[in-house]
């Protein structure tokens, strides 16, 4: 099994990408693409996804992490180009925002709450409950789990700790929103803090050896 990872969205980006404050990455695996958040400005995000030469067309599936314009920005675009999207919302998100999301659906469009743990595919798992209110997913692959985090606002820790209780972690993508606790990384392979993560250099300098740069235009293959 082959999954790849794409970063469309980030403060930071490749040449030629572009940035913006905010995150989205697309998914591959087994003929799904699966879009996980969606940016804040959809000018960037359709312009990086043409130049990761993805068809837009073929996502299937939008899992968004959370409410914020930064992470949803670009969902009323996405939902433009057809009828037909399977979309995961947080079920502690606020009511208003939700109703405004479902607005923007066509008529074969399925809106799906997570509460508790969801099944996307066999190897990916959207995580949200009312203490870890910001969907994230876990993502089963050979060498254990990874985590991906939009902005992880109820606290990476809590985040860790909940997805231990189902296998190894092996690494963490996304969002580390205030995480201070860095010693809870000792055990983590892969370490790939973008976004709001405000002590990446920290990270950096603490696991040289397993710190992966993350940026828009990145791309990441795992088995």
């Amino acid at each position: 099994m082959k999954l790849k990872i794409s970063i469309i969205y980030d403060n930071k980006s490749l040449k030629p990408f572009k940035h913006g404050w905010g995150f989205s990455a697309l998914i591959n695996i087994e003929k799904r693409n699966i879009l996980f958040d969606t940016g804040a400005d959809s000018e960037i995000l359709f312009y990086n996804i043409k130049k990761l030469n993805i068809d837009p067309n073929k996502i299937d599936t939008i899992i968004l992490s959370h409410s914020h314009l930064d992470h949803s920005g670009g969902l009323l675009y996405i939902l433009g180009l057809k009828e037909k999207f399977d979309v995961y919302l947080p079920k502690y998100m606020n009511p208003q925002k939700k109703a405004e999301f479902r607005s923007y659906g066509g008529n074969e469009t399925r809106f799906i709450e997570t509460d508790g743990i969801q099944t996307i595919s066999d190897n990916i798992k959207s995580v949200c409950t009312r203490e870890i209110f910001e969907q994230y997913l876990m993502i089963h692959l050979s060498k254990g789990i990874l985590i991906l985090t939009g902005c992880a606002h109820p606290g990476l820790s809590k985040i860790i700790d909940y997805t231990e209780k189902y296998g190894k972690i092996y690494g963490i993508m996304g969002g580390f929103h205030g995480f201070a606790e860095l010693e809870k990384l000792k055990n983590i392979q892969f370490i790939a803090p973008c976004h709001c993560t405000g002590q990446i250099n920290e990270i950096k300098d603490m696991y040289p050896e397993r710190f992966i740069d993350c940026a828009a235009g990145c791309k990441y293959e795992f088995e």
